[in-house]
């Protein structure tokens, strides 16, 4: 469904710059290469989690693949089933994904919270195409519609993320 099969990755590379940053609060102020990592956080997530850098590419592959799992899971059982509102959904996350990455100061804030960085992604969504992402009200499906799909998918997969050891 994904034509461009590189945005799960920079979703992926998003979400684990977001953990680098989050894990930030607790190692304390976010080292210097953090906003380089927001997009390619390979080797700063490796520092961070004391992990050699071929886990950490491991770890953003795998959550590549749940990412997919998790969009067709949520696809098949959404109560909008449209496969032309689903297709209209993944192009705009396809459109605005490099866009997305919230700054490492503003995910310091949010402590891995995957409701709060949701919420953060999807503003910068929002700014970066508000025609798809505006909110309107559910009323307004060509916006609630790919304002659900970043949500959910975002939530899901940063979950997924910190839960790993």
């Amino acid at each position: 469904m994904f034509k461009d099969p590189a945005s799960l990755d920079k979703f992926a590379g998003i979400l684990v710059g977001c953990s680098v940053a989050g894990a930030a609060v607790t190692v304390g102020a976010p080292p210097a290469g953090t906003g380089e990592a927001m997009t390619a956080a390979g080797g700063l997530f490796a520092v961070l989690r004391g992990q050699q850098a071929t886990d950490a590419k491991r770890i953003r592959k795998e959550l590549g693949q749940a990412l997919q799992v998790e969009w067709q899971a949520w696809g098949a059982h959404s109560s909008h089933a449209d496969p032309n509102r689903r297709a209209s959904a993944v192009a705009s996350f396809e459109q605005v994904i490099a866009h997305c990455a919230p700054l490492p100061a503003e995910v310091v804030g949010l402590k891995l919270d995957p409701d709060a960085i949701a919420a953060r992604v999807l503003a910068r969504a929002e700014k970066a195409l508000p025609v798809a992402y505006a909110d309107k009200g559910k009323a307004h499906a060509e916006t609630h519609i790919p304002r659900q799909f970043l949500l959910k998918l975002t939530t899901r997969a940063y979950a997924h993320l910190i839960a790993q050891p």
